[in-house]
């Protein structure tokens, strides 16, 4: 041995307590997700022993969820479209000025008529 004294004798090994509870460092997740490639593959796709399962069909995009709802298994079918972030379009000066010029137009024919609205109404 290394010179220290042993809590243990000479041939003895620790012994391990069966009923000692392992703290996990992080929780497994509740539910599960799949990825499958056709949508009649969700048939084989299990129910996890928390209620729910997901299953996602990226081909066909399409997301399944399969849950037991009052002791009874459903099936609930989403579909689903990557996120795109769009920029919004700003218009541009001549467009402004275009819009504003359409706008002057039409309120001088207004006043032109002698105050009729009759039109817009």
């Amino acid at each position: 041995m290394n010179g220290y004294p042993s809590m243990f004798g000479q041939n003895q090994t620790p012994q391990i307590n069966p009923y000692q509870q392992i703290q996990q460092m992080f929780p497994q997740p509740q539910g599960s997700v799949y990825s499958i490639n056709t949508p009649t593959e969700v048939g084989n796709v299990p129910i996890s022993s928390a209620g729910l399962s997901v299953a996602i069909c990226f081909p066909e995009q399409i997301m399944y969820i399969k849950s037991f709802q009052n002791g009874n298994p459903i099936l609930m079918a989403y579909r689903v479209a990557p996120y795109t972030k769009e920029e919004p379009q700003q218009e541009s000066k001549s467009d402004l000025e275009e819009r504003l010029a359409r706008l002057e137009n039409l309120l001088s024919n207004l006043s032109n008529e002698g105050g009729k609205f009759n039109g817009l109404l």
